[in-house]
């Protein structure tokens, strides 16, 4: 029986504070300059968190946390500001509805967004501040569509961080962007906001469309915001057709919105990157023949895509192939993983001076749940939940010549794990399953750092499971000098029961850790030292 999420408020209270929790402080004590904690923390996301960045280079942390009643309806809330060396700079509050639920933090370069919802008046609330905490502006989303709702009951099911395709999204130095449901179910909309949340333009799909349209981003500048648009012919179709859809930011135009599909291959798209500084897009993922079917028979490579968003056209494909251009340079463990079936999601691209480019992918593929899947077939399909989990994988680097042809590939072997995904995902192709993965932030795959000199660091967590010893949790490194080759190093931080940790980019030669301790009820922030 489906759940109402109307009349379901308390449950989605629970479910959601459990989820996007938020910090309850008693007092903060600072340590030392490369260090800091907050005490009396009864909860902790990563969500709370945000790196403040001048362009490359970090120059700060914002933290929000909940603070003590301000009166009998409402809360106060802090909102810390942490400088490079988690030196404390500024502390501000501000009150909010005692059952308002913490959503989401974002930075553009300019401003910081923060989203909230009140499920008692089923309300958004936008907050914004400057680098400053000086506040900008607040604005109240009602009438928020119930499918919305339902979405974020649902990711308080799989116990999701940061939320699915309904949160803000910043864009680089001019505001904020958000995607949700249009009048109906079957539209969506796309909302732009300038840094005070005042509301700029929003496209709607028209309500005479035919068929149903989702739209969930996946790459955004200060030029353009790209993603997916998924479309089906009715509520009850199993044919999904996957669109390459690119809004402007300047007037919210759909500039772009062309067919993935090929004539000749199957592709399962997995990214889209706009490239800095440039007007051209990059989108890649796996082929396959017309007979296979995607995510059960093995890809036959790579593609890449390019586009000039100025023109609106493909500018480039190039389709790699395992046998022919890429297994040269892998290794065995390399070459067994594509065999046993292993999608690779493309987490970044990296131009380098010479003209070369660098890609990061991490290894997912689908497996089934088989308790999930007994559960549904016992029930006759009533029970609400996915047969479907993602295994997450290794981590490769590939280097590219200009003209996009490989030319070297490092391979980094780390401990799998698993990961459940969202009901609903089953039916929809393996591509957007590492969609899912990426937005849920479950990928091992933390962030990539850039130096002024053309530097740069890409970190990621293992567990690394021994048989007969305690799982460890290790931090990997992989670097690479402006000038020289790539090389790994690992760093152990391992830490005890009930500690939970989140990794976030830091000051050159570090990364920022922060471990919440449940029985202590502490969170502390510290710099970890990159050895290169």
């Amino acid at each position: 029986m489906a759940i109402d999420p109307i009349t379901k408020t308390s449950k989605i209270i629970n479910m959601l504070k459990s989820i996007f929790s938020l910090l309850l402080i008693v007092s903060i004590v600072q340590l030392n300059a490369q260090s800091f904690t907050f005490e009396g923390v009864k909860n902790a996301s990563s969500s709370s968190t945000k790196t403040i960045m001048n362009g490359n280079e970090v120059a700060g942390y914002t933290v929000f946390y909940k603070r003590d009643k301000a009166d009998k309806s409402n809360d106060n809330y802090g909102f810390d500001l942490l400088d490079e060396n988690l030196a404390k700079v500024k502390s501000i509050k501000f009150p909010l509805p005692s059952n308002v639920v913490f959503l989401h933090t974002v930075y553009n370069g300019n401003a910081l967004g923060l989203m909230f919802y009140d499920p008692k008046k089923y309300t958004y609330i936008f907050k914004s501040f400057d680098n400053t905490l000086q506040p900008l502006g607040t604005t109240f989303i009602d009438k928020m569509n119930k499918s919305e709702i339902s979405m974020l009951y649902k990711q308080g099911e799989n116990d999701a961080d940061g939320g699915y395709m309904y949160n803000i999204v910043a864009v680089p130095g001019k505001g904020f962007v958000r995607p949700g449901i249009g009048k109906s179910n079957s539209q969506y909309k796309l909302t732009f906001y300038d840094d005070s949340f005042k509301e700029k333009w929003n496209y709607e799909t028209p309500e005479k469309n035919d068929g149903y349209e989702f739209f969930t981003i996946s790459d955004v500048n200060d030029k353009y915001i790209s993603g997916i648009t998924i479309r089906r012919n009715g509520l009850l179709s199993k044919k999904l057709d996957y669109f390459l859809t690119v809004f402007s930011v300047d007037t919210g135009e759909k500039i772009l919105d062309t067919s993935i599909e090929s004539d000749k291959q199957q592709l399962s798209l997995t990214s889209i990157i706009l490239k800095e500084n440039s007007n051209e897009m990059l989108i890649q993922g796996e082929y396959y023949d017309e007979s296979s079917k995607p995510g059960v028979d093995k890809s036959k490579g790579i593609f890449i895509k390019t586009y000039d968003l100025s023109s609106r056209k493909e500018l480039s494909q190039k389709f790699l192939s395992w046998t022919k251009d890429i297994y040269k340079l892998f290794d065995a463990k390399a070459k067994a993983s594509i065999e046993d079936k292993f999608l690779n999601y493309n987490h970044a691209i990296i131009p380098m001076a010479n003209g070369r480019y660098l890609m990061v992918f991490e290894q997912f593929k689908r497996v089934v749940d088989g308790g999930m899947l007994a559960l549904s077939l016992a029930s006759g399909g009533n029970i609400q939940g996915a047969v479907t989990k993602i295994k997450v994988g290794n981590i490769w680097v590939m280097e590219l010549d200009a003209a996009f042809a490989p030319t070297k590939v490092k391979y980094y072997t780390k401990d799998e794990s698993q990961i459940a995904l969202h009901s609903g995902v089953d039916f929809m192709g393996p591509g957007f399953s590492g969609w899912m993965t990426k937005l849920t932030g479950q990928f091992d795959y933390q962030f990539l750092q850039k130096s002024k000199d053309g530097a740069f660091n890409i970190t990621y967590v293992n567990y690394d499971r021994e048989k007969g010893e305690k799982t460890k949790t290790v931090i990997g490194n992989i670097f690479k000098p402006a000038e020289g080759e790539l090389s790994i190093d690992h760093i152990d931080i391992t830490a005890a029961k009930q500690t939970a940790f989140f990794l976030y980019p830091a000051q050159s030669g570090y990364v920022m850790l922060a471990q919440f301790m449940r029985k202590e009820e502490k969170l502390a922030f510290k710099l970890v030292k990159l050895n290169y």
